[in-house]
C-alpha cells in the first residue's frame, strides 16, 4: 500500500479515527450459501466484536465510512475500483487518513494495486485486507459470533498488533 508517514500500529487520537470501509466479499458474507451481509447488519455486529475485544485489545478508535457497494468481490469491475478511489479521494478531502477496507480476496491484490498506484506520493493510508473464510460462523443463528476457524478476525486484529 502507498507509503505514509501515519501508521496503523500508532494509536490514532479521538479525532482521527481509522475510517472502516465495508464492501462485502468472504470476510462479510453469512448463511447457506454464503452471501455478503448488508453494511446495517455486518457493521453493528462487527461494532459490538470490536467492543467486546477492546476492552482487553485496547484497539484504536474506528469509525465507518459510509459504502453504498457491498457485493462479492469476485463481482468487482474497474468501475467498482474507481468507486472506491472516489470514496477514499473525497473522505481525504475531509481530513481523513487513515483507512481499512474490508473487501474479498478474489479481486485483494488488483485493488490494492490499483489503490497504490492511485495515492502513491500522497500520506493516505489504506489498508486493504479480507479473508479466505467468513468473520462470522454462520453455524451459530441466535447471535453473531466469531468464526474460530477463519482468518478474517486474525486479519483484522493484526493490523492494530
Amino acid at each position: 500500500m502507498p507509503a505514509s508517514s501515519t501508521s496503523l500500529k500508532q494509536k490514532p487520537s479521538v479525532l482521527t479515527p481509522i475510517q472502516l470501509i465495508y464492501a462485502g466479499g468472504t470476510f462479510g458474507s453469512y448463511g447457506r450459501p454464503l452471501a455478503p451481509l448488508d453494511a446495517d447488519v455486518f457493521l453493528p455486529a462487527l461494532q459490538q466484536l470490536l467492543s467486546e475485544h477492546n476492552k482487553t485489545d485496547n484497539l484504536p478508535a474506528i469509525s465507518w465510512l459510509d459504502n453504498t457497494l457491498i457485493k462479492d468481490s469476485s463481482q468487482l469491475t474497474p468501475n467498482d475500483f474507481v468507486h472506491f478511489y472516489t470514496l477514499l479521494l473525497e473522505a481525504y478531502a475531509q481530513g481523513l487518513r487513515q483507512f481499512v477496507l474490508i473487501t474479498g480476496t478474489d479481486t485483494l491484490s488488483y485493488l490494492g494495486a490499483f489503490l497504490a498506484e492511485a495515492f502513491a506520493g500522497s500520506d493516505i493510508c489504506v489498508v486493504v485486507t479480507g479473508s479466505m473464510r467468513p468473520l462470522l460462523d454462520s453455524e451459530i443463528l441466535q447471535t453473531y459470533a466469531i468464526d474460530a476457524n477463519s482468518d478474517a478476525w486474525d486479519n483484522l486484529s493484526a493490523l492494530y498488533a
